[in-house]
């Protein structure tokens, strides 16, 4: 495993695409040739099948959900060929929504459908979303929150608890960053929607998610929402879960050994580090897949075990399914038993690995990620190879900087502070070299040098084998003491150029952060720099 570096992109309307972007349509072209010529089954259910399957019910789910955001019918798009890319249902930032502008444009060169997967089996961790609040001289963050604080939990699970604090949020931030910066985020006029979204839904990612959308559409894209609770469900994920279980031990084994091989090549110490092994205790093996009921705020481990013909699937300490597995013959007996599931309030849901795994392998012509999920995607190239036997499909990674606009960032540098904090140093040992001629100044460096030399002397005389003579050192430090009186003005100008620094290096910061939500920046901005990556 060869460990691939991704540099952030640092310039301001910039953008980062491995490969390039205009790529983009050979990787679609070569991974639909994979997928033809494969012979790979899954329980004799040959995979591109089950593809054809897969995308049928993905853009079904999608368009579903997507007209309930958008309150509206939308015209269903094709299912023959699909164009993936997903993110949690946070307010993220500009990098990670051009991969949604990426994508269609992809997916209109080649007659695919885009579907954006809404990741709300991740957890909630944050109900407040950072603002720069202040002026350039004094920048700083505040965190202001949309809804009310609650334990972490699953997106999915996460309802919004105070409506009226959720409705004025949207207004509240148009009207601070345009007292304090004068410009209009988008927030200004797209958080309606947000809130409309409360009307047919209660949960904070279809709110969120909604917001986004409708920006989206009225910007001219198509592409489909698609949460994972929903895809989770489909018959076609069902029966790609159920074949993975009845490999368990193979899949245990290739899971870890591939996060084994990732630690290897990064030099990662930390086994928690980039995802924990999978465990076994008593006869049952932790599968890559998270369980919980419905209500509940923590993921829990998903852990089965093969009796015989059965499989047998636990949450905590409760055997909470069994159903039929054979290594060769149908799971749809399987299938079937396992849709019962959400009836009873259980949640099962993929795992960062096992969400691309199922999203490249059976879902997509070509997925998209963002710096973040390329980087742990060599795991999911070697989980192919080893566990269906083919190469892996080619995937695109893009991400982006477009920075607030709040100014441009002050002429202070790192390399300036290096060298304030060299000067201050150096006045503490010498402080002669930083002082003006006086009267009070000269005689003590001309004693001082007189010592040095007298030193230096005996030395080569070899009358002296240390540096200096005790009573030399002893005059010396009396003399830097002295000296340091005289140079108190000296540091106090040092420290305040290195305060302002300080304060000038950390307001830059702030300045030139990528990380602010996408609807903190002005539209105009936005589809300026957005808009060409669809339609290229």
């Amino acid at each position: 495993m060869n460990p691939q570096r991704f540099r952030v992109p640092r310039e301001n309307n910039s953008l980062l695409s491995i490969p390039d972007l205009d790529e983009a349509d050979r990787l679609v072209d070569e991974n639909r040739r994979l997928f033809s010529e494969t012979r790979t089954t899954l329980n004799g259910r040959p995979l591109t099948e089950l593809r054809a399957a897969a995308r049928r019910e993905a853009v079904a789910q999608g368009l579903d959900y997507t007209q309930s955001l958008l309150q509206r019918e939308i015209p269903a798009p094709p299912s023959e060929s699909c164009v993936v890319s997903g993110h949690q249902p946070e307010l993220f930032h500009v990098g990670v929504w051009a991969k949604n502008f990426a994508l269609a444009g992809i997916a209109r060169r080649n007659q695919a459908t885009a579907i954006n997967l809404v990741i709300d089996n991740d957890t909630l961790n944050s109900t407040t979303l950072r603002i720069p609040t202040g002026d350039r001289a004094k920048l700083s963050i505040d965190r202001l929150p949309f809804d009310t604080p609650r334990p972490t939990l699953p997106w999915e699970e996460a309802t919004v608890l105070d409506a009226d604090l959720y409705r004025e949020f949207g207004p509240l931030i148009d009207k601070q960053l345009r007292a304090n910066w004068g410009f209009r985020p988008l927030i200004g006029s797209a958080w309606d929607a947000a809130v409309q979204s409360l009307s047919v839904s209660q949960r904070l990612c279809d709110g969120l998610t909604a917001l986004r959308a409708h920006v989206e559409r009225d910007w001219g894209l198509q592409n489909l929402e698609l949460p994972m609770s929903r895809l989770c469900q489909t018959d076609s994920f069902l029966w790609f879960f159920a074949h993975l279980l009845t490999r368990l031990p193979e899949l245990h084994q290739a899971y870890n050994e591939v996060v084994g091989d990732y630690r290897r090549a990064h030099r990662l110490r930390n086994l928690m580090q980039p995802i924990p092994d999978l465990e076994s205790t008593d006869g049952w093996l932790e599968a890559p897949f998270w369980i919980w009921r419905a209500g509940e705020t923590q993921r829990g481990r998903l852990f089965a075990r093969r009796i015989g013909a059965e499989c047998e699937l636990r949450h905590q300490n409760e055997v909470v399914a069994r159903f039929p597995v054979s290594d060769n013959e149908s799971l749809q007996e399987a299938v079937e038993l396992l849709k019962t599931l959400p009836a009873r309030g259980i949640r099962i849901r993929t795992r960062a690995l096992t969400t691309t795994l199922f999203s490249r392998m059976c879902l997509a012509d070509l997925f998209v990620h963002g710096i973040g999920g390329a980087k742990y995607d060599a795991m999911t190239d070697q989980l192919c190879a080893r566990l269906f036997g083919m190469v892996a499909p080619e995937f695109l990674t893009v991400s982006a900087t477009l920075y607030l606009p709040l100014g441009e960032p002050f002429p202070a540098t790192q390399s300036d502070l290096i060298d304030i904090n060299h000067r201050l140093r150096d006045l503490n040992y010498n402080p002669d070299r930083h002082l003006e001629h006086s009267t009070q100044v000269d005689p003590l460096i001309a004693e001082k040098t007189a010592i040095l030399e007298e030193a230096r002397r005996l030395r080569e005389q070899n009358q002296l084998r240390g540096h200096l003579t005790p009573a030399q050192h002893q005059r010396l430090a009396e003399i830097r003491s002295q000296l340091l009186l005289q140079a108190e003005q000296a540091r106090a100008a040092y420290d305040e150029t290195r305060a302002k620094l300080r304060s000038q290096l950390a307001t830059n910061a702030l300045v030139r952060n990528r990380e602010y939500a996408f609807v903190l920046s002005p539209e105009d901005q936005l589809r300026q720099f957005l808009i060409p990556l669809a339609t290229r």
